[in-house]
Protein backbone atom coordinates (compact mmCIF):
# COMPACT_ATOMS: atom_id res chain seq x y z
CA UNK A 1 0.00 0.00 0.00
CA UNK A 2 1.20 3.67 -0.82
CA UNK A 3 2.50 5.15 1.92
CA UNK A 4 3.50 9.16 2.77
CA UNK A 5 3.87 10.01 6.63
CA UNK A 6 5.21 13.77 6.66
CA UNK A 7 4.87 16.32 9.13
CA UNK A 8 2.49 19.27 8.31
CA UNK A 9 3.46 21.78 6.37
CA UNK A 10 7.41 20.52 5.94
CA UNK A 11 7.06 17.98 3.44
CA UNK A 12 5.06 16.16 0.57
CA UNK A 13 1.73 17.58 1.98
CA UNK A 14 2.25 21.14 0.16
CA UNK A 15 2.37 19.26 -3.03
CA UNK A 16 -1.11 18.10 -2.32
CA UNK A 17 -2.98 20.44 -0.69
CA UNK A 18 -3.31 24.22 -1.18
CA UNK A 19 -2.20 26.76 1.52
CA UNK A 20 -5.76 27.83 2.10
CA UNK A 21 -6.26 23.98 3.65
CA UNK A 22 -2.79 23.47 5.16
CA UNK A 23 -3.92 26.77 7.36
CA UNK A 24 -6.77 25.29 9.02
CA UNK A 25 -4.32 22.32 10.08
CA UNK A 26 -3.20 22.28 13.75
CA UNK A 27 -0.34 24.06 14.64
CA UNK A 28 3.31 22.73 14.27
CA UNK A 29 4.61 25.00 17.25
CA UNK A 30 4.00 22.53 19.57
CA UNK A 31 5.95 19.67 17.44
CA UNK A 32 2.73 18.09 16.39
CA UNK A 33 3.11 15.95 13.21
CA UNK A 34 1.08 13.21 11.09
CA UNK A 35 1.08 9.99 10.22
CA UNK A 36 -0.48 9.96 6.81
CA UNK A 37 -1.72 7.18 4.75
CA UNK A 38 -1.95 7.55 1.30
CA UNK A 39 -4.58 4.89 -0.26
CA UNK A 40 -5.03 4.08 -3.78
CA UNK A 41 -8.67 3.48 -4.30
CA UNK A 42 -8.11 0.55 -6.11
CA UNK A 43 -6.65 -0.96 -3.04
CA UNK A 44 -10.30 -0.02 -0.69
CA UNK A 45 -12.68 -2.90 -0.02
CA UNK A 46 -16.20 -2.11 -1.51
CA UNK A 47 -17.66 -5.32 0.45
CA UNK A 48 -20.24 -5.95 -2.32
CA UNK A 49 -21.59 -2.77 -2.46
CA UNK A 50 -22.13 -2.24 -5.98
CA UNK A 51 -19.10 0.16 -6.63
CA UNK A 52 -17.78 0.34 -10.20
CA UNK A 53 -13.93 0.08 -10.62
CA UNK A 54 -13.25 2.35 -13.37
CA UNK A 55 -10.18 2.07 -15.14
CA UNK A 56 -7.68 5.16 -15.82
CA UNK A 57 -7.53 7.01 -19.12
CA UNK A 58 -6.34 9.90 -20.68
CA UNK A 59 -9.12 11.31 -19.12
CA UNK A 60 -9.07 10.28 -15.27
CA UNK A 61 -6.60 8.46 -13.09
CA UNK A 62 -9.14 6.11 -12.24
CA UNK A 63 -10.98 4.27 -9.07
CA UNK A 64 -14.48 3.82 -8.15
CA UNK A 65 -17.26 5.30 -9.64
CA UNK A 66 -20.36 5.88 -7.22
CA UNK A 67 -23.63 6.94 -8.85
CA UNK A 68 -25.97 5.47 -6.13
CA UNK A 69 -26.55 6.30 -2.51
CA UNK A 70 -26.39 3.23 -1.67
CA UNK A 71 -22.65 2.35 -3.04
CA UNK A 72 -19.51 2.64 -0.75
CA UNK A 73 -16.03 2.47 -0.42
CA UNK A 74 -13.85 1.61 3.22
CA UNK A 75 -10.95 3.24 3.94
CA UNK A 76 -9.69 2.66 7.23
CA UNK A 77 -6.58 3.25 9.45
CA UNK A 78 -4.95 1.42 12.68
CA UNK A 79 -3.62 4.04 15.22
CA UNK A 80 0.00 2.88 16.44
CA UNK A 81 1.50 3.79 19.76
CA UNK A 82 2.40 7.19 18.55
CA UNK A 83 -1.09 8.24 18.07
CA UNK A 84 -1.49 11.16 20.54
CA UNK A 85 -5.34 12.24 20.39
CA UNK A 86 -7.48 14.24 17.99
CA UNK A 87 -9.02 13.62 14.83
CA UNK A 88 -8.25 11.50 12.38
CA UNK A 89 -8.73 12.61 9.21
CA UNK A 90 -10.58 10.93 5.68
CA UNK A 91 -9.25 12.90 2.56
CA UNK A 92 -11.04 11.91 -0.41
CA UNK A 93 -9.89 13.02 -3.76
CA UNK A 94 -12.31 12.14 -5.97
CA UNK A 95 -13.07 13.62 -10.09
CA UNK A 96 -16.79 14.46 -10.77
CA UNK A 97 -18.17 11.78 -13.41
CA UNK A 98 -20.50 14.12 -15.68
CA UNK A 99 -20.03 17.59 -16.34
CA UNK A 100 -22.04 20.24 -14.11
CA UNK A 101 -21.73 23.17 -17.41
CA UNK A 102 -25.25 24.04 -16.73
CA UNK A 103 -25.56 24.18 -13.62
CA UNK A 104 -24.64 27.11 -11.10
CA UNK A 105 -21.66 28.84 -8.96
CA UNK A 106 -22.09 27.40 -5.74
CA UNK A 107 -23.23 23.64 -6.94
CA UNK A 108 -22.18 20.68 -4.56
CA UNK A 109 -21.45 17.34 -4.14
CA UNK A 110 -22.06 15.93 -0.38
CA UNK A 111 -20.11 13.24 0.53
CA UNK A 112 -21.05 10.81 3.90
CA UNK A 113 -19.01 9.14 6.03
CA UNK A 114 -20.15 6.39 8.31
CA UNK A 115 -17.51 5.58 10.87
CA UNK A 116 -16.57 1.81 12.33
CA UNK A 117 -14.13 1.44 15.01
CA UNK A 118 -13.27 -1.35 17.06
CA UNK A 119 -9.96 -1.48 19.95
CA UNK A 120 -7.64 -4.29 20.02
CA UNK A 121 -7.03 -4.12 23.53
CA UNK A 122 -7.70 -6.81 25.73
CA UNK A 123 -10.55 -7.05 28.30
CA UNK A 124 -10.29 -7.56 31.57
CA UNK A 125 -10.61 -11.13 31.21
CA UNK A 126 -7.93 -11.66 28.87
CA UNK A 127 -10.22 -11.49 25.61
CA UNK A 128 -9.76 -8.94 22.58
CA UNK A 129 -12.51 -6.39 23.11
CA UNK A 130 -15.70 -7.97 20.69
CA UNK A 131 -17.78 -4.39 20.30
CA UNK A 132 -17.29 -2.70 16.88
CA UNK A 133 -19.04 0.80 17.70
CA UNK A 134 -20.22 2.81 15.17
CA UNK A 135 -20.52 6.48 14.65
CA UNK A 136 -22.28 8.38 12.10
CA UNK A 137 -23.16 9.94 9.64
CA UNK A 138 -20.96 12.86 8.83
CA UNK A 139 -21.49 14.66 5.79
CA UNK A 140 -19.12 17.03 3.50
CA UNK A 141 -20.17 19.44 1.08
CA UNK A 142 -18.11 20.27 -1.75
CA UNK A 143 -18.81 23.49 -4.20
CA UNK A 144 -18.09 22.09 -6.96
CA UNK A 145 -19.38 25.19 -9.22
CA UNK A 146 -19.52 24.72 -12.83
CA UNK A 147 -17.27 21.71 -13.19
CA UNK A 148 -16.57 20.00 -15.95
CA UNK A 149 -16.41 16.17 -16.26
CA UNK A 150 -13.18 14.33 -14.33
CA UNK A 151 -12.06 17.66 -12.51
CA UNK A 152 -10.69 16.39 -9.26
CA UNK A 153 -11.85 18.14 -6.13
CA UNK A 154 -11.69 16.40 -2.24
CA UNK A 155 -13.38 16.12 0.80
CA UNK A 156 -12.75 15.72 4.15
CA UNK A 157 -14.34 13.79 7.10
CA UNK A 158 -13.03 13.87 10.88
CA UNK A 159 -14.06 11.15 13.11
CA UNK A 160 -13.57 12.24 17.18
CA UNK A 161 -15.84 9.21 18.52
CA UNK A 162 -18.25 10.18 21.06
CA UNK A 163 -18.57 10.65 24.62
CA UNK A 164 -18.21 6.91 25.44
CA UNK A 165 -15.24 5.71 23.08
CA UNK A 166 -12.52 8.13 21.85
CA UNK A 167 -10.05 6.95 19.39
CA UNK A 168 -6.95 5.60 20.82
CA UNK A 169 -3.89 3.38 20.17
CA UNK A 170 -3.56 0.28 18.73
CA UNK A 171 -7.83 0.60 17.81
CA UNK A 172 -9.09 0.52 13.84
CA UNK A 173 -11.31 3.20 12.38
CA UNK A 174 -12.59 2.48 9.19
CA UNK A 175 -15.12 4.92 7.23
CA UNK A 176 -17.80 3.84 4.69
CA UNK A 177 -18.29 6.65 2.47
CA UNK A 178 -20.96 7.43 -0.26
CA UNK A 179 -22.24 10.07 -2.67
CA UNK A 180 -25.22 11.29 -1.35
CA UNK A 181 -27.31 11.92 -4.90
CA UNK A 182 -30.24 13.73 -3.43
CA UNK A 183 -27.60 16.35 -2.16
CA UNK A 184 -25.72 16.52 -4.89
CA UNK A 185 -25.78 18.48 -8.58
CA UNK A 186 -24.54 15.19 -10.22
CA UNK A 187 -24.89 11.43 -10.16
CA UNK A 188 -21.84 10.47 -10.42
CA UNK A 189 -17.73 10.40 -9.07
CA UNK A 190 -15.12 8.83 -8.84
CA UNK A 191 -13.54 8.33 -6.15
CA UNK A 192 -9.13 8.31 -7.16
CA UNK A 193 -7.54 7.67 -3.44
CA UNK A 194 -7.58 8.71 0.04
CA UNK A 195 -5.44 10.76 2.46
CA UNK A 196 -6.08 8.93 6.07
CA UNK A 197 -3.74 10.90 8.87
CA UNK A 198 -3.66 11.30 12.40
CA UNK A 199 -1.76 13.44 14.98
CA UNK A 200 1.63 11.91 16.21
CA UNK A 201 4.74 12.82 18.47
CA UNK A 202 6.94 11.37 16.18
CA UNK A 203 8.82 12.34 13.08
CA UNK A 204 8.26 9.73 10.76
CA UNK A 205 10.98 8.92 7.08
CA UNK A 206 13.72 11.35 8.45
CA UNK A 207 15.44 10.11 5.72
CA UNK A 208 13.79 11.84 2.96
CA UNK A 209 15.00 15.03 1.85
CA UNK A 210 12.90 18.03 2.77
CA UNK A 211 12.49 18.98 -1.62
CA UNK A 212 10.85 15.19 -2.04
CA UNK A 213 7.76 16.05 -3.45
CA UNK A 214 9.39 18.14 -6.30
CA UNK A 215 9.57 14.85 -7.86
CA UNK A 216 5.62 14.62 -7.77
CA UNK A 217 5.04 17.87 -10.00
Amino acid sequence: MPNIEAPINIQGVRALFPEAVIAKWESMQEAQWYRWNLIDASMVPVHGQGATLTTPTTRTIGGYSLDASTEYVYPSIYLMDDYIGGAIKFYTFFEVGEDNLAGHQGDEVRLVANFFYKSLHRDLDGTLYPICNTFGPVNHDVKINQAKTFETYVALHEFYGNKDVKPRSNMIVKARINLCTAHSEISEVIVNYFLVGYRTNTVHNRDIPLDWQSNLR
